[in-house]
């Protein structure tokens, strides 16, 4: 019955943003966000060896400011800085108020109703070079400054009068900060001959570090969060023409109304046989 509880969380959100341009070459881009969320947890727990039902309310109001700039350095360049704040909500798994405990291993994983959400203060700061064909080269840096980061925490403590009992439930930490490099291009092979001339290829990686302080004022690194990130994709791409799509769309009309006659035709054959044609065929 631990791991049964029902959620219920209401959300509400009011936004706003402009932008103005400040001369040729720099525009500026600002908003605001705000987020009010409403949750209820109701649930079961162990209470003097009673399973009893508890129910746990939490109303936060999230206040999301951000700014972006764009600095033309040229036609091909561009220079971009963001500040930004974001949240997320803890998950619907980790809110239950209960949890299971295991005899055998003597150890109990549950939930916690009272998670805070996840602030983070992000700054970011790229560079990008557009090619002549299309195309884009771009790198930058960034840093997020988070608050109440959510953990897997361990700890040893009572569990209805059972001495030393290996807890796992998620958890707040004080603090944390994520900083890296990402670097990316987009690129089609337009200097090929033939054929090879429309494909292209897109590749990316980030390099990143961070850090985390637990309650206990141990540091570690964010969880789940890996420290190299890397993707690649070929893609094939070619404009057509409208008199080559028209073409084409002709073509597909007149190959699906040849199956269609083929089908009625066959259809049309069919009916025609009768119970005496079947007997003469399977005595052929």
């Amino acid at each position: 019955m631990g791991r049964n509880f029902d959620v219920f969380e209401k959300h509400a959100d009011a936004y706003g943003m402009a932008t103005y341009k400040l001369n040729d070459k720099m525009t500026l881009l600002g908003g605001i966000r705000l987020s009010n969320t409403n949750t209820k947890v109701r649930g079961y727990s162990v209470i003097d060896d009673v399973l009893t039902p508890v129910e746990n309310t939490k109303n936060y109001l999230a206040v999301l400011p951000m700014i972006h700039l764009k600095y033309t350095l040229n036609d091909k360049t561009n220079l971009r800085f963001a500040a930004t704040r974001t949240f997320s909500r803890p998950n619907f798994g980790d809110l239950t108020p209960g949890g299971t405990y295991i005899e055998a291993d003597n150890k109990f994983k549950g939930g916690n109703p009272n998670l805070n959400p996840t602030y983070s203060l992000n700054f970011d700061l790229m560079g990008e070079y557009y090619f002549s064909n299309v195309g884009i080269l771009s790198g930058g840096v960034f840093y997020k400054s988070i608050t109440d980061p959510i953990f897997q925490d361990s700890f040893i403590s009572n569990y209805n009068g059972i001495n030393g009992v290996q807890f796992t439930a998620p958890n707040n930490g004080n603090a944390a900060w994520l900083g890296g490099v990402e670097l990316g291009i987009n690129k089609r092979f337009d200097f090929l001959p033939g054929f090879l001339q429309y494909f292209g290829v897109q590749l990316n990686a980030t390099f990143m570090t961070s850090e985390m302080e637990k309650p206990s004022g141990r540091k570690v690194a964010l969880p789940y969060q890996a420290k190299e990130l890397y993707n690649a994709q070929l893609f094939f791409e070619k404009k057509v023409s409208m008199q080559d799509w028209l073409t084409i769309t002709k073509e597909n009309m007149r190959w699906n109304m040849l199956k269609m006659t083929s089908m009625i035709l066959i259809t049309a054959n069919t009916a025609t046989l009768t119970s005496e044609d079947l007997t003469s065929l399977q005595n052929i």
